[in-house]
């Protein structure tokens, strides 16, 4: 369910993250290896589960070639269901 404009600062880093990586063709393994931390820590990061620091903050934006104000600024931090998206039919 989406969220209003009023989120946490956490859920503007992990709506940000997840658009400004999709924006750049980046997959979650590759930005997880830039910033030097596990897939598994930086898709906890994307669905808002996180606190992290302003160190990680950094390095994520430099994964993504943008300032560390982009990720704060509001977002709205949409759910996705569980699991891989279907793959389309060709």
């Amino acid at each position: 369910m989406p969220r209003s404009s009023s989120g946490s600062l956490r859920d503007y880093v992990a709506a940000n993250a997840r658009k400004l990586r999709e924006a750049c063709g980046l997959t979650q393994e590759q930005v997880a290896s830039s910033v030097g931390c596990s897939p598994r820590y930086f898709r906890s990061i994307e669905v808002g589960q996180v606190n992290l620091t302003l160190t990680t903050l950094e390095l994520i934006a430099n994964a993504l070639e943008v300032e560390a104000h982009e990720l704060l600024r509001p977002a709205e931090l949409v759910r996705r269901g569980r699991g891989r998206p279907a793959k389309k039919k060709r």
